[in-house]
């Protein structure tokens, strides 16, 4: 395995300039040379959108989901937490028109003129009154959505009375799911701003200067403050810094010498967001250890570098995405308590592949142009490795957009007597 960014035998570190090095994207980058062509990545995916709508003879299409209304129209979210019911965020009608819930300018492309916004309200009336301005609605005969509340039922059947509500939740998937060029360039640019975080967060875990003061709490301190130096605040999710086999959460505990740490997390850059999560062993760093053998980590790390390897070769187009869990039955292992793979992009897409019965791949067919969040798990004894990459699919197997790799140390010395 290459390593473009490696943790030294001397103490857990990754060399500075391995941030951008071999991801080939990078915020420190952007200014060299244009690395998307954010015009270009907005009209391309609203013609995919216009396009679906004409094969399904859609009049309008009303988008309750953010993730939707950003591929459609390019507009920044205007909340990052919570659960939110479905409402008109966004209106899309064939000719490309498109029109924003939204009060104020800031994130809304140049595209979309002021005078297509309408205001945030609580009042039903009002926002009833909003839409039925828009004359191509109140005529639709054929609405698409992406979700329906009962409330949102009502409001729609007072504008559009008669309208047959059409579910567009599976089709805009499936749109969303094959990346053009732009969007896999802000892609490896969330992946380069991953690592770089994950590599600046590592360096807490030099067990030489004593590792029983970090926690994981510390670790994503760690993270979020190298995202801020990137000029990005906001991570995919909350992350998890924990000791293996724990797969998720933020330890508040010190680690013991003895754990192996996973970090793992995700950048988004202009919405798309790409996840990468390493194992730092504690226990082959630890300086203060009179003697230690590496040889039983070693087979863990063989074996978890082989099965990485399959699952990214399985990620080719035309196969089924069973086969990545196949991987992991064919090498004797055991697939974690957690998604073995997931789609990526604007947010988790489908497929999601996991655990039969709990997170079933069924039978779908991976296409050139998806980009996958892979898992690779091994344990052994007392100890675990497990790795997360962002992974495109190609028709010649997996192109791993994450390069952030690990190298073990070197034996130590015998000893003389």
């Amino acid at each position: 395995m290459t390593t473009d960014s490696s943790v030294h035998t001397s103490s857990v570190q990754v060399a500075p300039s391995s941030r951008i090095s071999g991801a080939g994207e990078g915020t420190g980058a952007l200014g060299a040379a244009p690395r998307v062509d954010f015009e270009r990545l907005r009209s391309t995916r609203l013609a995919n959108v216009t396009t679906m709508m004409s094969v399904h003879d859609l009049d309008s299409l009303v988008l309750g989901q953010e993730s939707n209304a950003r591929y459609a129209t390019g507009a920044r979210r205007l909340w990052l937490s919570g659960a939110r019911p479905f409402g008109p965020g966004c209106v899309v009608f064939p000719d490309g028109t498109a029109h924003l819930l939204t009060t104020w300018e800031d994130g809304v492309p140049a595209s979309i003129p002021f005078e297509n916004c309408y205001g945030l309200t609580w009042n039903p009336s009002i926002l009833v009154n909003e839409l039925r301005s828009l004359a191509p609605l109140t005529s639709s005969s054929r609405i698409g959505v992406d979700g329906m509340s009962f409330a949102a039922l009502r409001l729609l059947s007072q504008i559009a009375p008669g309208a047959e509500l059409v579910d567009m939740t599976t089709e805009l998937y499936t749109l969303r799911a094959i990346k053009i060029p732009d969007e896999l360039a802000c892609l490896r640019t969330a992946a380069a701003v991953t690592e770089g975080c994950l590599a600046h967060a590592m360096t807490s875990l030099d067990t030489g200067a004593g590792v029983e003061a970090v926690t994981g709490r510390n670790l994503a301190g760690r993270f979020m403050k190298r995202l801020g130096d990137y000029g990005l605040t906001t991570t995919a999710s909350p992350g998890n810094f924990i000791a293996l086999p724990a797969l998720s959460g933020v330890s508040s505990s010190p680690f013991r010498p003895s754990d192996d740490v996973w970090l793992a997390s995700g950048a988004l850059f202009e919405g798309y967001e790409a996840d990468c999560g390493r194992t730092i062993p504690l226990s082959l760093y630890d300086h203060r250890a009179a003697s230690r053998s590496n040889i039983g980590w070693r087979d863990l790390y063989s074996r978890w570098a082989d099965l990485r390897e399959a699952i990214i070769a399985a990620c080719a187009a035309g196969a089924p995405a069973s086969g990545l869990l196949l991987a992991y039955s064919d090498h004797g292992v055991d697939p974690p308590p957690c998604p073995v793979a997931h789609g990526l992009g604007l947010g988790v897409e489908p497929p999601i592949i996991g655990e039969p019965g709990r997170y079933p791949a069924g039978d779908t067919e991976l296409r050139a142009g998806m980009v996958l969040g892979v898992t690779a798990m091994v344990k052994g004894g007392d100890h675990a490795f497990a790795s997360t990459d962002t992974v495109c699919v190609t028709s010649a197997g997996g192109e791993a957009i994450t390069r952030l790799a690990f190298a073990l140390p070197d034996d130590p010395p015998a000893d003389d007597d």
